[in-house]
């Protein structure tokens, strides 16, 4: 089972930071392969509208009171947190990815990421079951406790970018619960993100 679709099961089975507008039909076959944290806590209001804005997308409320957050065609989850039940991976294209503002190829390009460059999953766009597109956070890998002696940050980590939109010239931090600063942020296609599915 690929990442994308491990994603899609844990928030079926465990409350996520976001709902899709669709049922999902999951086995407990398929569920018993899932091997990804959950998250602990549930989204705070202000969260998910932070969240969403910077994802470019957009959230109702539907049944149950949870979200439902869409874009297009595609049904988008959102995953707040980047701690230690955050979902993680990493930049796997040799010359590097775009971080697009919308998940869609046309898209406006927000900067430009190294090949390597740790990351934070935030969202996931797919068309019913199928992930076509991450949002990622591009974080430094000393900010991320679990990364602490951790041979898979040494393999990777902060890499150089190259901006496409003016920076505010503040560096990315890790203040209070969230990430401040040029933390550069955007949609990429899935299959230029390599997945860490088992945890750092």
């Amino acid at each position: 089972m690929d990442f994308g679709k491990q994603l899609l099961l844990m928030a079926t089975t465990t409350f996520l930071v976001a709902c899709s507008p669709e049922s999902s039909g999951n086995s407990a076959d398929a569920a018993s392969k899932a091997s990804l944290p959950s998250s602990s806590a549930s989204i705070s209001t202000f969260h998910i509208a932070s969240l969403a804005k910077a994802a470019n997308v957009e959230c109702e409320a539907a049944d149950g009171g949870q979200p439902a957050c869409a874009i297009g065609r595609l049904n988008v989850d959102l995953y707040e947190s980047c701690g230690s039940d955050g979902f993680f991976g990493a930049v796997s294209t040799d010359d590097g990815v775009a971080l697009k503002e919308k998940p869609t190829a046309d898209a406006a390009s927000v900067a430009r990421l190294g090949a390597g460059q740790f990351l934070c999953i935030q969202g996931l766009a797919r068309q019913g079951q199928n992930p076509e597109w991450y949002f990622v956070i591009a974080i430094p890998v000393g900010t991320v406790a679990d990364c602490k002696g951790k041979e898979l940050c040494e393999i990777y980590g902060d890499r150089p970018v190259t901006w496409t939109v003016p920076p505010s010239g503040k560096p990315c931090t890790f203040e209070e619960d969230r990430y401040v600063g040029d933390c550069a942020s955007g949609w990429v296609a899935a299959e230029a993100i390599e997945a860490f599915t088992e945890g750092i």
